[in-house]
């Protein structure tokens, strides 16, 4: 994890003794917000490039407001983090819902059939609880794979599997409602 706390020589630049000292904290304030070891660990390096930024905001090492001021990135960093996940999560939800029947020449019957079961399907998805719907429309609609949504959603393969299997009971259940 933060291999340069321990190689830092007497007498070394402010900016390493501080990384030395809070990296490790700031590094599990990062992991109460996101959850994610390799999250926190950017986290905790863009605090730094920060740092590397405005070097005159930086206090004595060992001062309070020191501190405070390193946890305080951490924290608007992280739940910077949180909220680019979940805008991403609601543009791909928003786009897969503004799904529209093709522009083809069909019949009538034809194009009202296919309408209602989109709407079904709509539907259904918008009963369906977020940890199933989410990896389904990953899926179904951007043709994600397996390993793909695990990374998306920050879990595992096998759970991907088992809440896709589960999701499509749910869709089927639904839509023979």
């Amino acid at each position: 994890m933060f291999f340069l706390s321990e190689h830092i020589p007497e007498g070394g630049s402010k900016l390493e003794m501080l990384y030395c000292k809070f990296a490790h904290s700031l590094w599990y304030v990062a992991m109460a917000y996101v959850k994610d070891e390799q999250l926190a660990e950017d986290i905790v390096q863009d605090t730094f490039l920060k740092l590397t930024r405005c070097p005159e905001r930086l206090g004595e090492i060992e001062a309070s407001q020191t501190r405070y001021f390193l946890f305080t990135i951490v924290r608007h960093l992280s739940i910077d983090v949180i909220r680019k996940r979940q805008r991403r999560n609601e543009r791909c939800h928003e786009e897969y819902m503004d799904v529209t029947v093709p522009n083809v020449q069909y019949l009538p019957l034809e194009r009202l059939v296919m309408k209602e079961t989109i709407e079904d399907i709509k539907k259904a998805l918008e009963k369906m609880p977020d940890r199933y719907r989410t990896p389904l429309e990953l899926r179904l609609v951007y043709g994600c794979s397996n390993k793909e949504i695990a990374e998306i959603l920050d879990i595992t393969p096998n759970l991907v599997g088992v809440q896709l299997v589960r999701a499509r009971n749910m869709m089927s259940k639904f839509l023979k409602e």
